[in-house]
């Protein structure tokens, strides 16, 4: 996918962004690793202030809102 890419990420920082992409999503790992790691994922995920921000911004621009558990 890097190689010869006309991706701005890729062309510009090809085995950065390969790096980055190998570090979030983890190929290495078993199976029964991989959902404690998207469990880590969405737990971090659930409590930034990035995550609101973006969901603010989804929702004033787009009209799109997931309605999220108290």
């Amino acid at each position: 996918m890097q190689k010869g890419s006309t991706l701005p990420c890729f062309a510009m920082y090809g085995e950065q962004t390969a790096h980055h992409l190998r570090d979030r999503f983890q190929p290495t790992l078993t199976h029964s690793l991989i959902g404690e790691y998207v469990d880590r994922l969405i737990d971090t995920s659930l409590g930034s202030n990035w995550t609101r921000l973006y969901d603010s911004v989804r929702f004033f621009f787009f009209s799109v809102f997931l309605l999220r558990e108290k």
